[in-house]
């Protein structure tokens, strides 16, 4: 099992700020989510809900997915997901 930490909007949608899901990756988690909480899911990816979108951040142990294998990066037991939404400001 991984831990998922939700923030901001990403928090609300969820229903909780964390919570435990069994994925291999990325993708697979965010397809957890998705048959989970249906508005998450739409808040986290685009077109049919395979890519994430791009304005999303996603941490795992404290590194950006895109640095990493993107969507493809494995998660083992006990990492910690981080979701944020994007984010605004001026």
């Amino acid at each position: 099992m991984v831990k998922v930490k939700f923030f901001a909007k990403f928090r609300e949608l969820a229903g909780t700020g964390e919570m435990e899901v069994g994925a291999e990756d990325v993708r697979s988690l965010l397809l957890i989510l998705k048959e989970r909480k249906k508005e998450l899911g739409e808040a986290l990816m685009e077109g049919r809900g395979t890519n994430l979108r791009k304005t999303v951040k996603v941490l795992v142990n404290g590194r950006e997915i895109r640095w990493l294998k993107g969507v493809d990066t494995p998660l083992r037991e006990n990492d910690v997901v981080y979701l944020f939404p994007p984010v605004g400001g001026g």
